[in-house]
């Protein structure tokens, strides 16, 4: 994929989202089931993108005589077991579609009674959703915006670890899921996410959305990077 296409892609996204939004907006029940619900546009196309992101993370374990040091595979390696343990956990690993029942001594457990292990406790839900925040945060935020002011290029130096920080022209997506994570903080903090229930949630789930388009932004940069340059020697 081309670096603009990874630049627009998050914000057709967002249009998208804004436009449903809209049309759904006398509905509010519609708006529960087809934005912000288990089986949601957003929730799915979450799952389809964090599967994407496997995918993309796994050719590039495939390919990797192409990656400038060994250690970038188990890196990558990483991100294959990473973005698909997300897409399970979002779907609940297929229970969000197939509608099965959750093992009852599971059920307990589950806060939402679900089957899957995000919602065991709320440490298990926000730390991981922090951690993707902040990424997004300093690879989306503040790295581009210290970049143009110092006139740097798109990548952080010339070494291996610039094919670890994403680069600079990403920023859209990172972007998008710090400030849906401000908006989110926001409406809870003013007792607003009651009152617009359906649209809190969507704003909730958007943060994870983003996250993960940041984060599959990246690994199609790392790709295109790999496949523009000479195989590095076995």
């Amino acid at each position: 994929m081309t670096l603009a296409f990874s630049r627009r892609l998050p914000l057709y996204c967002l249009l998208a989202s804004l436009v449903l939004g809209a049309i759904l907006l006398p509905w509010p029940k519609g708006a529960r089931v087809w934005l912000s619900g288990e089986t949601g546009l957003i929730e799915i196309a979450t799952v389809v993108f964090a599967l994407w992101g496997a995918w993309t993370a796994a050719l590039i374990v495939r390919e990797r005589k192409r990656l400038p040091h060994p250690a970038l595979v188990v890196w990558y390696g990483l991100f294959v077991v990473g973005l698909f343990f997300l897409a399970g956990e979002e779907a609940s690993w297929g229970q969000s579609w197939f509608r099965w029942e959750t093992p009852e001594g599971f059920a307990a457990l589950n806060r939402q009674g679900e089957t899957n292990l995000h919602n065991l406790h709320s440490f298990t839900e926000q730390v991981p959703k922090g951690l993707l925040v902040l990424a997004a945060l300093a690879g989306g935020v503040v790295w581009p915006i210290y970049a143009a002011r110092n006139k740097r290029g798109p990548y952080m130096g010339t070494g291996w670890f610039s094919w670890i920080w994403p680069s600079s022209l990403l920023w859209p997506a990172g972007a998008l899921s710090v400030i849906f994570r401000i908006l989110e903080r926001g409406l809870v903090a003013t007792d607003a996410e009651d009152l617009i229930r359906a649209q809190y949630i969507g704003v909730r789930e958007s943060i994870e959305l983003y996250g993960v388009l940041f984060v599959l932004a990246n690994l199609w940069d790392v790709r295109r990077r790999m496949l523009s340059e000479t195989p590095a020697a076995p």
